[in-house]
């Protein structure tokens, strides 16, 4: 082995030990940051769910916060089922415009607003029956 070929084994060695204790030094900063008293002086409350405080306690309080999850998981339905009625609308309009046929436009747009309407009004029923 040449020197040239061990010094730049040693300086390589060097740098990831200087690298791995630059990072074991950061986390610990960082964890003594998160984890002194301070940090947690200053916390704000937790906001009531807004079906509003129950006074059954910690499950009835949990089980407001799934009615809240339980609505917005129908609203991200009801926005996907939007996007992919969008993008066979569009879908159809091209190949409406390329082949003429204006009837199977008509039918996938004509499905797609029923079907949005159906899933947003079965959204609104389940969110009354949570």
């Amino acid at each position: 082995m040449s020197i040239k070929t061990i010094v730049c084994e040693t300086k390589s060695k060097v740098k990831n030990k200087v690298a791995r204790a630059s990072m074991a030094m950061s986390a610990a900063l960082i964890s003594s940051a998160l984890f002194s008293p301070l940090a947690f002086a200053v916390l704000p409350t937790t906001e009531a769910p807004s079906g509003g405080t129950a006074t059954g306690g910690l499950m009835a309080n949990l089980q407001l916060y799934l009615k809240e999850y339980g609505a917005l998981i129908g609203l991200v339905v009801c926005v996907v089922a939007f996007l992919l009625v969008s993008v066979a609308g569009i879908a159809s309009f091209n190949e409406a415009r390329k082949k003429g046929e204006w009837s199977t436009f008509g039918v996938v747009v004509t499905v797609g607003i029923i079907l949005i309407v159906l899933i947003i009004w079965l959204a609104n029923k389940a969110s009354t029956i949570l």
